[in-house]
Protein backbone atom coordinates (compact mmCIF):
# COMPACT_ATOMS: atom_id res chain seq x y z
CA UNK A 1 0.00 0.00 0.00
CA UNK A 2 2.83 2.38 0.89
CA UNK A 3 4.59 1.71 -2.44
CA UNK A 4 1.38 2.47 -4.35
CA UNK A 5 1.00 5.76 -2.47
CA UNK A 6 4.61 6.78 -3.19
CA UNK A 7 4.21 5.82 -6.86
CA UNK A 8 0.99 7.88 -7.17
CA UNK A 9 2.69 10.86 -5.52
CA UNK A 10 5.64 10.63 -7.94
CA UNK A 11 3.31 10.48 -10.94
CA UNK A 12 1.42 13.55 -9.67
CA UNK A 13 4.65 15.49 -9.13
CA UNK A 14 5.90 14.62 -12.62
CA UNK A 15 2.62 15.73 -14.17
CA UNK A 16 2.63 19.02 -12.28
CA UNK A 17 6.27 19.75 -13.08
CA UNK A 18 5.55 19.46 -16.83
CA UNK A 19 2.90 22.22 -16.74
CA UNK A 20 5.33 25.18 -16.39
CA UNK A 21 7.55 23.88 -19.21
CA UNK A 22 4.52 23.34 -21.47
CA UNK A 23 3.15 26.82 -20.80
CA UNK A 24 6.47 28.39 -21.82
CA UNK A 25 6.45 26.76 -25.24
CA UNK A 26 2.80 27.29 -26.22
CA UNK A 27 0.01 29.77 -25.74
CA UNK A 28 1.64 32.37 -27.96
CA UNK A 29 -0.94 34.42 -29.86
CA UNK A 30 -0.91 35.98 -33.32
CA UNK A 31 -3.66 38.11 -34.83
CA UNK A 32 -4.01 39.86 -38.13
CA UNK A 33 -6.00 41.17 -41.04
CA UNK A 34 -5.85 39.89 -44.60
CA UNK A 35 -7.00 42.07 -47.48
CA UNK A 36 -6.99 42.10 -51.27
CA UNK A 37 -6.49 45.65 -52.51
CA UNK A 38 -7.64 46.99 -49.15
CA UNK A 39 -10.86 44.91 -49.09
CA UNK A 40 -11.22 42.07 -46.56
CA UNK A 41 -10.41 38.63 -47.97
CA UNK A 42 -13.43 36.81 -46.56
CA UNK A 43 -13.79 33.05 -46.33
CA UNK A 44 -10.10 32.43 -46.96
CA UNK A 45 -7.80 30.45 -44.68
CA UNK A 46 -4.50 31.40 -43.09
CA UNK A 47 -2.01 28.63 -42.27
CA UNK A 48 0.97 29.11 -39.96
CA UNK A 49 3.55 26.30 -40.31
CA UNK A 50 6.22 26.10 -37.59
CA UNK A 51 9.50 25.73 -39.50
CA UNK A 52 11.25 23.49 -36.96
CA UNK A 53 8.45 21.06 -36.15
CA UNK A 54 6.26 21.29 -39.26
CA UNK A 55 3.19 21.76 -37.03
CA UNK A 56 0.42 23.61 -38.85
CA UNK A 57 -2.16 25.90 -37.28
CA UNK A 58 -5.08 26.87 -39.51
CA UNK A 59 -7.71 29.54 -39.05
CA UNK A 60 -10.53 30.78 -41.24
CA UNK A 61 -10.49 34.50 -41.99
CA UNK A 62 -13.72 36.21 -40.84
CA UNK A 63 -15.95 38.56 -42.87
CA UNK A 64 -13.87 41.55 -41.76
CA UNK A 65 -10.65 39.89 -42.94
CA UNK A 66 -9.42 39.21 -39.40
CA UNK A 67 -7.92 36.09 -37.86
CA UNK A 68 -6.69 35.14 -34.40
CA UNK A 69 -4.53 32.16 -33.47
CA UNK A 70 -3.82 30.96 -29.96
CA UNK A 71 -1.42 28.20 -28.94
CA UNK A 72 1.40 28.87 -31.37
CA UNK A 73 4.84 27.71 -30.35
CA UNK A 74 7.48 30.45 -30.29
CA UNK A 75 9.74 30.37 -33.32
CA UNK A 76 9.86 30.91 -37.04
CA UNK A 77 6.86 30.24 -39.29
CA UNK A 78 5.88 30.11 -42.91
CA UNK A 79 2.58 31.96 -43.39
CA UNK A 80 0.36 30.96 -46.29
CA UNK A 81 -3.05 32.28 -47.35
CA UNK A 82 -5.50 30.10 -49.32
CA UNK A 83 -8.51 31.57 -51.13
CA UNK A 84 -12.00 30.04 -50.91
CA UNK A 85 -11.13 27.66 -53.77
CA UNK A 86 -8.11 26.33 -51.85
CA UNK A 87 -5.53 28.05 -54.08
CA UNK A 88 -2.45 29.52 -52.40
CA UNK A 89 -2.47 33.28 -52.96
CA UNK A 90 0.28 34.35 -50.53
CA UNK A 91 3.27 32.67 -48.94
CA UNK A 92 6.10 34.08 -46.84
CA UNK A 93 8.64 32.31 -44.63
CA UNK A 94 10.92 33.18 -41.72
CA UNK A 95 8.21 35.04 -39.79
CA UNK A 96 9.25 35.22 -36.14
CA UNK A 97 6.44 34.66 -33.63
CA UNK A 98 7.74 35.51 -30.19
CA UNK A 99 5.24 37.62 -28.24
CA UNK A 100 8.18 39.60 -26.86
CA UNK A 101 7.32 41.30 -23.57
CA UNK A 102 3.77 39.94 -23.70
CA UNK A 103 2.85 41.80 -26.88
CA UNK A 104 0.58 39.90 -29.28
CA UNK A 105 2.15 39.50 -32.73
CA UNK A 106 -0.09 41.38 -35.19
CA UNK A 107 0.06 41.08 -38.96
CA UNK A 108 -1.38 43.00 -41.88
CA UNK A 109 -1.20 41.14 -45.16
CA UNK A 110 -2.46 42.57 -48.47
CA UNK A 111 -2.37 39.81 -51.06
CA UNK A 112 -2.66 42.34 -53.90
CA UNK A 113 0.94 43.27 -53.05
CA UNK A 114 2.03 39.67 -53.71
CA UNK A 115 4.41 39.07 -56.58
CA UNK A 116 3.21 36.10 -58.60
CA UNK A 117 0.78 35.26 -55.81
CA UNK A 118 3.50 33.84 -53.55
CA UNK A 119 5.35 36.71 -51.94
CA UNK A 120 4.31 40.02 -50.54
CA UNK A 121 4.85 42.36 -47.74
CA UNK A 122 4.18 41.47 -44.16
CA UNK A 123 3.97 44.08 -41.46
CA UNK A 124 4.50 43.17 -37.86
CA UNK A 125 3.49 45.73 -35.32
Amino acid sequence: MKKTSIFATLIALLALSAVPAWSQTVLVRATGRVTDGGKPLTGAQVVFTHQDSGRQTKEKIDKSGNFSMIGLQRGFYTVEIFNVGGESVYKKGNINISNDQGVVDQFTIDISQAIGGHQGRQQKG
